[in-house]
């Protein structure tokens, strides 16, 4: 091994180089050189020489410090230093020869050569080590604080003790072997151990300070850098585990995967045996085998994981193992069994870690590969959600990710555990994610269980979602805690048509709460429309409607949407309103014809029980009661509901006209209806009165099947012709009340009718006995038919009597002809 050398001493805190070998030379210009000890010792404190192992700039320099006594170096400290590159030091395997060059006499202007050594990684070393060695290995292991402080001159002293420390170490642990002389903290540079004269030891921790003379066996950690052959060395474990002891920490490492190699242990110790060796193992084939061994002993515990072993892998990087899927199977189904059973303990740990997204890939991976194959064959408990609903809760802030493990169908489950009351800073945290998912229900119930139902509605129409079904599924949870009162205060707020018609079916289950309606706002109405719609019997819940549209017509409440709401319900009746009048021009026109119409058929309802007269009707609404009234067929419906009421409407709206009397008429023969004397006595006066005559002769033919009207013709059949008096008279039952003159020529016109031909039609003249040639066959029937009853009327033979008893035989139900013949004057 060839190392350079180079002489420096020290001048007002800086390096000057004094010599070095060829090969150095160049570099040294570039080494940050530091003497770190001054030019002459503290007080009290007697000068020796010295050696160092200091690192800098790339080098372990082993460095030898006399003091230069020479004229012309007044007294100079000069060192010389053995450069050893760092990536060589693992091979050297010991320091003595070295040292023994270093200590080696030197004279300025004597020329530097490289250091030629032979390099050995198996150099002979005693079976025991000394007691020093011992003392400082044992401490190197030990947690106290550095550096480890040696008095100076203690026994064969630091030097001694490191050097055969060197020599017996790992040789990967080598470089951290640093040691020197120091007078004090502040002069410290990386050292590891050094070495202060006796007047200076108060300047240290007593923590610090080491005794070389004390004798002390060594333990573990020692015999494992000092490679003793006792039993407590892992030298052959680490090596065939792949690990390197390179420094206490590693060697303590060592120790630990040792004691739980050795041992049968639980599953705690095998994971992190596992973990120890992926982490801090090479990659040869003997570690991969040991690396194997160690995970099928924490695979052959998986049935028994505890939440401690499962968060114990989640920074254990087993990707390369080539157990690696079984492991990662076993995390999956420790999860899923969790999310699926009744016991859920640990999941909420272990989805904590998951969402943190700080373990490695492969076990993330596997906790939601778990959890989404619980979520497959929808069978997560429901303790498996109130565990995901604590840490949503918990880590409220970073809930994305977690959101981001739950398919659709979860949120119905999470409505179910969420808690009644929720912080707001919790609910202002989630209900983005929870909006961004789509979760409008769940977004709403938790505004609804951290605020009040007035806030959580006005903060979920904000939002604004884009469906129809969205904004109705966010509002139902934003409002699924208010009451029914809440409920209508929030709609009349709002004014927002999906919140109204909740509130409309809180008014449905609750009618009471339209006691407080406000007859001046139109939200009210708007909301009333709603609920009236869902149950009609609503209204008998408003309070005092005739006083409450009193204050809204008092008010001048023109609002369109309010009238409209007025027009089609029973609102619209405004018989009984205060200052009815004034609503006419109040009300839009778009909805006056029905409310008028409204008010008019409620008008109409009081007429009928005598408490209404038409005189004292303003004057549009008098126009609508009787354009009702003359609808045909009203009448009808009048007597079919309140047949005492008829003979006030005949007072009040009587028929116009002989037509409107006969369409009465006729419609109430097409029903089952019968008029009482009284109402059929009154519409014939009204008949007669009016000389309504075609009324009376198209509607004879009802005597047929209406007996109802017979006392109707009593008071108007004389407003009829001859024939039909005759015939009406019968059907009633009253005697023919005709002159002598109105006889015949009632005889005269039933015969045209029957025989049109005239006397010889169908041989009725010669039939009755009349001799043919008394008649005249000039001129039509009818005019034969009138010299033939001028010829009766002046005793012409066979007589008035004779012919209509042969008329009477041939048409026996002739009624008029019935009547003629009890006339007394035909004889």
């Amino acid at each position: 091994m060839r190392l350079h050398q180079a002489v420096y001493g020290a001048a007002a805190g800086h390096a000057l180089l004094v010599a070095s070998d060829e090969g150095l030379a160049g570099q040294f210009r570039s080494v940050a050189w530091r003497t770190d000890l001054p030019q002459t010792c503290p007080a009290g404190v007697e000068w020796v020489p010295f050696f160092r192992l200091i690192r800098e700039s790339g080098w372990l320099m082993l460095v030898h410090t006399r003091r230069d006594v020479a004229a012309n170096r007044g007294g100079m400290v000069l060192s010389r230093a053995a450069f050893i590159p760092l990536a060589d030091v693992e091979l050297l395997g010991d320091l003595r020869p070295l040292a023994a060059v270093l200590e080696s006499p030197w004279s300025e202007g004597e020329r530097l050569e490289p250091i030629e050594l032979g390099a050995s990684l198996d150099l002979e070393k005693a079976v025991e080590a000394s007691q020093g060695a011992v003392a400082i290995a044992t401490a190197l292991g030990a947690h106290g604080p550095r550096p480890i402080v040696i008095r100076q001159g203690q026994g064969q002293g630091l030097e001694e003790a490191m050097f055969e420390l060197w020599h017996r170490a790992p040789q990967e642990y080598r470089n951290k072997l640093t040691f020197g002389l120091s007078f004090g903290p502040d002069d410290v540079h990386e050292l590891a151990v050094v070495c202060t004269p006796e007047a200076l030891i108060s300047r240290w921790l007593p923590a610090q300070v080491i005794d070389l003379l004390t004798p002390i066996k060594a333990g573990a950690h020692a015999a494992t850098i000092l490679d003793s052959p006792a039993e407590t060395s892992v030298r052959d474990f680490a090596k065939q585990a792949g690990l390197r002891l390179d420094s206490p920490v590693a060697v303590a490492v060592a120790l630990q995967a040792f004691d739980l190699w050795r041992q049968q242990g639980t599953p705690d110790d095998d994971i992190l045996l596992l973990r120890m060796l992926i982490d801090a193992s090479d990659k040869s084939a003997a570690a991969e085998a040991v690396k194997l061994v160690a995970t099928k002993r924490v695979l052959a515990s998986a049935a028994h994981w505890t939440v401690d072993n499962v968060k114990a892998m989640r920074n254990l990087d087993f990707a390369g193992l080539p157990e690696a899927p079984m492991l990662s199977s076993g995390v999956k189904l420790w999860v899923k069994d969790r999310a699926t059973s009744v016991n859920a303990d640990g999941l909420q740990e272990v989805l904590a870690a998951w969402n943190s997204g700080k373990p490695t890939p492969m076990w993330l991976a596997a906790v939601e590969a778990g959890f989404r194959a619980a979520s497959e064959v929808k069978t997560i408990h429901k303790r498996g959600f109130e565990a995901v609903w604590q840490l949503l809760k918990l880590e409220a802030a970073q809930a994305s990710r977690l959101l981001s493990l739950l398919n659709p169908a979860h949120e119905k489950h999470l409505l179910g555990v969420v808690d009644d009351s929720v912080a707001t800073d919790v609910a202002d945290a989630l209900v983005p994610g929870l909006f961004a998912k789509g979760w409008w229900q769940l977004g709403g119930v938790l505004l609804a269980r951290s605020c009040a139902p007035l806030g959580a509605a006005e903060a979920a129409l904000a939002v604004s979602p884009g469906s129809k079904a969205a904004t109705q599924a966010l509002l139902a949870g934003a409002l699924s805690k208010a009451n029914d009162i809440e409920l209508v205060n929030v709609a009349i707020s709002v004014q927002d048509p999906h919140v109204t018609k909740m509130a409309a079916h809180a008014c449905v289950r609750t009618p009471s709460v339209l006691k407080r309606f406000d007859w001046k706002r139109f939200e009210w109405f708007l909301l009333f429309k709603q609920a009236f719609d869902l149950s009609p019997a609503v209204v008998y819940a408003l309070p005092d409607c005739k006083a409450g549209l009193g204050e809204t017509i008092a008010a001048q409440m023109a609002v369109e949407s309010l009238w409209a709401v007025v027009a089609t319900t029973p609102l619209a009746n405004l018989v009984e309103v205060s200052e009815r009048e004034r609503a006419w021009n109040l009300i839009p026109i778009p909805h006056a014809a029905k409310i008028l119409d409204a008010t008019a058929r409620g008008w109409l309802d009081r007429f009928e029980r005598g408490d209404q007269r038409l005189a004292s009707v303003e004057p549009c609404l008098a126009a609508v009661i009787v354009a009702i009234v003359k609808r045909r067929s009203y009448l009808i419906d009048v007597l079919q509901r309140s047949p005492a009421a008829f003979l006030l409407y005949l007072d009040d709206f009587c028929f116009e006209s002989d037509r409107e009397v006969y369409e009465f008429l006729v419609d109430l023969s097409h029903s089952a209806l019968r008029l009482n004397e009284a109402a059929a006595k009154a519409v014939g006066q009204l008949i007669n009165r009016n000389q309504w005559r075609d009324a009376a002769r198209d509607a004879k033919d009802l005597l047929n099947v209406r007996t109802d009207l017979n006392p109707l013709y009593r008071e108007c059949y004389r407003l009829l012709g001859f024939v039909d008096m005759l015939w009406v008279s019968y059907k009633i039952g009253l005697s023919p009340p005709l002159t002598k003159d109105e006889a015949w020529d009632a005889f005269e016109a039933e015969a045209a009718a029957l025989y049109p031909s005239g006397p010889w039609h169908d041989e009725l003249w010669s039939r009755c006995g009349g001799d043919p040639g008394d008649l005249s066959n000039e001129g039509s029937g009818r005019a034969s038919w009138h010299r033939c009853i001028r010829g009766l009327r002046n005793g012409l033979a066979p007589g008035a009597e004779a012919v209509l008893h042969e008329m009477s035989n041939q048409y026996r139900y002739n009624y008029t002809l019935r009547q003629l013949q009890q006339q007394s004057f035909w004889r």
